[in-house]
């Protein structure tokens, strides 16, 4: 996973799907509601709610040839996880 990842890399490939734009969306507002609750964990958080999730967009299991390569998936998921640490 490409955790250094920025959001100018991230945007190239969601042009392609306004599916990962709402991600990028939910990620950040779960984040803004849960950093500062006691237990909060952005690994779980990326495991447990949105990798299976975006899984289906990016990567060669997506829909999307644009989106159907290595770089696509850590440079989306990398920016995404990181994301959880904000």
């Amino acid at each position: 996973m490409n955790k250094s990842a920025t959001k100018n890399d991230f945007m190239q490939y969601a042009q392609y799907s306004g599916d990962l734009l709402q991600h990028e969306e939910r990620i950040k507002e779960y984040t803004s509601l849960n950093r500062r609750k006691r237990g909060y964990c952005p690994v779980t958080a990326w495991y447990g709610i949105f990798k299976r999730q975006v899984h289906k967009l990016v990567g060669w299991c997506s829909g999307d040839t644009r989106l159907q390569s290595s770089q696509a998936y850590d440079t989306v998921c990398g920016y995404l996880y990181m994301l959880l640490y904000k």
